[in-house]
């Protein structure tokens, strides 16, 4: 199995796992199957670009967190200002 192809597999069952525990606090909560499966194949392709090893390891977790820790900071804004209006 491609890298790309194990990452969007692996990025959506992971996802859809977290979401079950991230709905009770983020309404949109369905966006973050989508940016695990993005942060893992994006991270995988910027990965690949760099070469093998330590540096690419670096680099994709470096990438997967970025995407992925944006997302998340996002989703609880959301939440804290759905909770704030209420």
């Amino acid at each position: 199995m491609s890298d790309a192809l194990s990452w969007t597999v692996n990025g959506a069952a992971n996802g859809l796992a977290q979401r079950l525990v991230l709905r009770r606090q983020a309404p949109q909560a369905d966006l973050w199957i989508v940016a695990t499966v993005v942060g893992g194949i994006l991270a995988t392709v910027v990965g690949t670009t760099v070469g093998d090893g330590v540096v690419r390891r670096i680099v994709t977790g470096t990438v997967r967190g970025a995407i992925t820790g944006g997302v998340m900071i996002w989703l609880l804004q959301q939440s804290r200002a759905r909770v704030s209006n209420s």
